[in-house]
């Protein structure tokens, strides 16, 4: 975007009409009202249990969740889907564990382990192909400085 003063009177009237006043509101109605717990709560077929399960999972629930289902011996996790009341979303990671555990493929258990301890360390090794390890310029002696540069010319020879 240009600078103010490099704008046409045109594009400042336009930058103009798109600032806020002071004192006035940008959305009057405000944000919208999100209904579905409120719905759900209307349905008398729900029992106490689901009803008290509508606010969701919190964010500890959920790493206990992908804590569990990377802790936990395969024949438990198969007979935790066996349970009715565990959390869908719990049902969902444990089915897709197994699943790809049985073909072969880490991925989901892969991607469950960054999610509760991160990504693993990267690092990159660079090693020097058995020469010595060259201290750098500012602690070098002029000697020293001038070997180096003789050294690189010859590489730079051949």
């Amino acid at each position: 975007m240009p600078r103010p003063e490099n704008m046409t009177p045109a594009q400042l009237a336009n930058l103009e009409k798109g600032r806020f006043r002071k004192g006035e509101v940008s959305n009057p109605k405000g944000r919208p009202r999100n209904r579905a717990k409120e719905d759900l709560r209307k349905n008398k077929s729900l029992s106490r249990e689901a009803m008290r399960r509508l606010d969701g999972l919190s964010k500890d629930e959920v790493d206990t969740y992908e804590r569990v289902s990377m802790a936990l011996p395969l024949s438990d996790l198969k007979a935790l889907l066996k349970d009715p009341n565990i959390p869908l979303f719990f049902a969902t990671y444990i089915k897709s564990a197994i699943e790809c555990y049985e073909r072969g493929d880490t991925r989901v258990m892969d991607r469950l382990r960054t999610l509760q301890f991160g990504e693993p360390p990267k690092s990159l090794d660079v090693t020097t192909a058995g020469h010595p390890l060259r201290r750098p310029p500012s602690e070098m002696t002029e000697e020293e400085i001038m070997a180096e540069m003789e050294e690189i010319k010859k590489r730079m020879e051949r």
